[in-house]
């Protein structure tokens, strides 16, 4: 697959521990043309990409030579950064040539041979910009939903600190919930008993036992707005991998009724809270059971790229009517609730207008505010997100505003109120495509897709849209959400591309991987009007 790289970034293919059959896969690989980029593109703009929780070789590209024989490396990938002499030169892109490190898989000489100190000691945090997203209005619309939105999610994150420090003093210190007469009701499996004295268990003693058994466990508040003064609805996303041998990372989304004493009580003059009522989207015709068990299967893509980064947290949606034999009986298209939540958005002015220069096909380099340690005692580890959503729009002057929508983990939201941007002036990107990148809340949405293969900005996307806005005006349930100058609003969304996230720094790596196009895992989709 073809991808725009500066002339500063260098190529570097991840060091991992493979399995036999990875290797004879790695050995068939070798003999076939690479011209197609087997394997996966990793991408930062001001970071280090890196593996979870394995080192990485580092390959040198001379500046001279082109993006076209760089994509030709089977499994290799991209990164910023400065640049050396190459060691290895290809003078024909569609030759055959081995797969880049197949030869070390096990061996640890090449590797340490390879290992740059120096670069990999200025993997460390630029300056960066900041957003509160507890002062977010459009999020958090009044001061009461504030409050509680933040000392809930205080008091969250206390329980998840614990454990990783060992910490066993469990004490709230801004006892949110009030110890006696509290009640709550949801469709989450309880299997915690409440404490001597209480007279129910809490969802912080529910949520304290449930860390002990799932891997990286985190519940993000991502919105709260107030019904009355004692009752304010909180937005909720929980996160947390499963502990199967592929790790699979689930995401739930769903919503809390909650009720408030009548006066402060606890010893900060602060209001309690004496009920709770839960509910997960998505799950009228569904367990929770069912709701969870259809993310741990494996996905087929994970595993392809298993290597490569680890299992990736998909967006949350929930699928409203999708055709029973796609194709056959009539358009193969889906339609999709994305509930609301916050997103990144760093947008560029496609200055061309020509789709041929690919804009749209990577996230641009002002969208990162972190540098991740691939190898060391303080290499990092990250939570990989997709699908990216792409969106091309016309502007006041006709030019192509393209925008990406990246999905956020829970664990990133999670883990702090103050969330990171990237530097204002990006020396990658020229002032005249006036980068800018935004947190920016989404509310609940209704999209329609159709499956596709290819890229945003291929030729063929024109025709899909046109079949895609055709087939629902046919159908007339949905009705197609317009912009403010009466035009359709489509989207593209690249399952192919996973964004990663560090807990503490954000957005610090993008990883593309390579699918055949027959496969159709992107979408083209078409905003709809939400009810």
């Amino acid at each position: 697959m073809d991808v725009q790289r500066n002339s500063q970034r260098s190529a570097c293919w991840g060091y991992h521990r493979y399995s036999a059959g990875a290797v004879m896969l790695a050995a068939v690989l070798s003999v076939l043309p690479t011209s197609h980029g087997f394997g996966s593109i990793a991408q930062r703009g001001a970071t280090r990409s890196h593996s979870h929780s394995r080192p990485s070789l580092v390959l040198r590209m001379d500046e001279s030579e082109d993006s076209s024989s760089a994509s030709a490396k089977a499994g290799s990938t991209s990164t910023g950064g400065s640049t050396a002499v190459a060691e290895e030169e290809y003078e024909d892109d569609d030759a055959p040539a081995d797969v880049v490190g197949a030869k070390f898989f096990g061996g640890s000489a090449v590797k340490e041979e390879l290992f740059d100190s120096q670069e990999e000691e200025a993997a460390a945090l630029t300056e960066t910009r900041t957003f509160d997203r507890f002062e977010d209005v459009a999020a958090f619309p009044d001061p009461l939903a504030r409050t509680v939105a933040e000392r809930l999610q205080r008091s969250i994150q206390t329980i998840i600190r614990n454990k990783n420090t060992n910490n066993n003093n469990n004490d709230d210190e801004d006892m949110i919930y009030a110890k006696t007469g509290f009640k709550w009701e949801t469709p989450l499996i309880v299997t915690k008993k409440a404490s001597s004295g209480s007279s129910a268990v809490t969802p912080l003693e529910e949520l304290e036992h449930a860390n002990q058994f799932y891997n990286q466990l985190s519940l993000a508040i991502v919105a709260a707005k107030s019904l009355s003064s004692d009752q304010v609805r909180v937005k909720w996303e929980l996160g947390l991998v499963w502990p199967n041998p592929w790790e699979s990372r689930l995401v739930l989304t769903g919503a809390s009724t909650i009720t408030l004493s009548s006066s402060s009580s606890d010893q900060n003059n602060q209001q309690q809270i004496v009920s709770q009522v839960d509910l997960v989207d998505g799950n009228e015709g569904l367990s929770f059971v069912g709701k969870m068990t259809e993310q741990v299967w494996p996905r087929f893509w994970d595993l392809y790229h298993v290597g490569m980064t680890p299992s990736a947290e998909e967006r949350p949606t929930r699928i409203l009517s999708k055709p029973i034999l796609p194709g056959l009986l009539g358009p193969d298209v889906t339609v999709h609730e994305l509930p609301p939540r916050l997103v990144l958005r760093p947008t560029i002015l496609d200055v061309t207008n020509d789709r041929d220069t690919r804009c749209a096909q990577i996230i641009p380099n002002h969208a990162f505010s972190c540098l991740i340690k691939t190898m060391g005692p303080k290499k990092e580890t990250y939570i990989p997100t997709t699908p990216i959503e792409v969106s091309i729009q016309k502007d006041s002057n006709g030019q192509n505003v393209v925008s990406w929508n990246i999905h956020l983990p829970a664990e990133f939201l999670a883990s702090h109120s103050i969330l990171p941007l990237a530097p204002v002036n990006d020396p990658e990107t020229a002032a005249e495509q006036k980068p800018k990148t935004d947190y920016v809340f989404t509310n609940k949405r209704w999209v329609a897709t159709m499956p596709y293969g290819g890229q945003a900005q291929d030729e063929e996307v024109a025709d899909i849209r046109q079949s895609l806005y055709n087939a629902i005006l046919k159908e007339g349930k949905y009705k197609p959400k317009l912009d403010a100058n009466g035009r359709p609003q489509f989207v593209f969304w690249q399952y192919d591309t996973k964004a990663c996230f560090t807990a503490d720094g954000g957005l610090g790596m993008a990883v593309y991987e390579w699918r055949p196009e027959f496969v159709k895992s992107n979408a083209i989709g078409l905003e709809l009007e939400c009810q």
